[in-house]
């Protein structure tokens, strides 16, 4: 199937409830091998062809709060890795540093996994600091990335720069800004390529990156239902999908103040606010 080469991703957004995540955690472990096998079948992968898309498959779990669902989110994460994607887990560092010790026995067990953490929870609770870099150091230890994200001189204030554990691991912190974007757009405009993945919002609706999430005519199906099939409509909306994967989103020559929204990296504002303008239909 055409341009499909470039969805061969995942990336999930989690959003806790009493019992369970939605979209459904049993539904996602279902849904990562019928995704894997149809996305090997239309590509040719299964008949020995274009094999090379295989390489560098990833799958990206963000997860708002763990709320004791920690057992759920390990089983949707070992049913991507036992399909060959390389498995990132997104968490709040607040979370990680309530569950301690638990959650990083499940990453030394499990092994393979990276984990990304974030420190920009707008309300912090109180008293959860003590401990935070032995927690970081046992993060390092026991997976395979570990990402820091947030204010990097917060994260060497708490000591990330002086530990010698961290030193000796792979690690990163990346930074993310707030506020509004300002000068012509067109110089923060990239190909999307890179971030183009099978993006699951928390209703179980697939988009073809983060930036569209919500905007239905990029809408490609949902978890809950049966996988697309070739037809004019879908090789239609993976032409646009390729044409956003090799030059970006086009901008209007007069936008020249975007609002940043948290969590989305700026090309994917700009692209987000030429829609809006567009008059574009998203999820009421």
């Amino acid at each position: 199937m055409p341009f499909l080469s470039r969805l061969g991703s995942i990336g999930a957004f989690l959003a806790s409830e009493k019992e369970d995540f939605r979209p459904g955690s049993q539904t996602l472990v279902d849904w990562i091998p019928r995704f894997d096998a149809w996305y090997r079948d239309s590509t040719g992968i299964s008949q020995g062809r274009n094999l090379h898309l295989l390489y560098g498959r990833e799958c990206r779990l963000a997860v708002d709060s763990l709320a004791g669902l920690e057992k759920r989110l390990f089983a949707i994460a070992c049913a991507a890795r036992k399909r060959g994607f390389i498995t990132n887990l997104e968490l709040d560092l607040w979370d990680l540093l309530e569950v301690g010790d638990t959650l990083i026995d499940t990453f030394q067990a499990e092994r393979g996994f990276s984990l990304t953490l974030d420190c920009r929870k707008p309300n912090r609770p109180t008293g959860t600091e003590s401990g935070l870099l032995r927690t970081l150091e046992a993060a390092a230890e026991a997976t395979s990335m570990l990402t820091l994200r947030g204010d990097p001189l917060w994260w060497l204030e708490k000591g990330v720069g002086r530990s010698q554990t961290l030193g000796g691991k792979v690690f990163r912190v990346v930074p993310d800004s707030g506020g509004s974007i300002t000068g012509p757009s067109e110089r923060h405009i990239s190909a999307c390529d890179r971030r183009l993945q099978m993006t699951i919002d928390e209703n179980g609706e697939i988009f073809p990156c983060v930036g569209l999430i919500g905007f239905q005519q990029f809408r490609l199906g949902s978890i809950h239902e049966e996988l697309p099939k070739a037809s004019p409509d879908f090789q239609e909306l993976l032409g646009e999908v390729e044409k956003l994967g090799i030059q970006g989103p086009a901008v209007p020559p007069d936008l020249t103040v975007v609002t940043k929204e948290p969590g989305f990296p700026v090309v994917c504002c700009i692209h987000r606010n030429i829609l809006r303008a567009e008059g574009a239909s998203t999820r009421a």
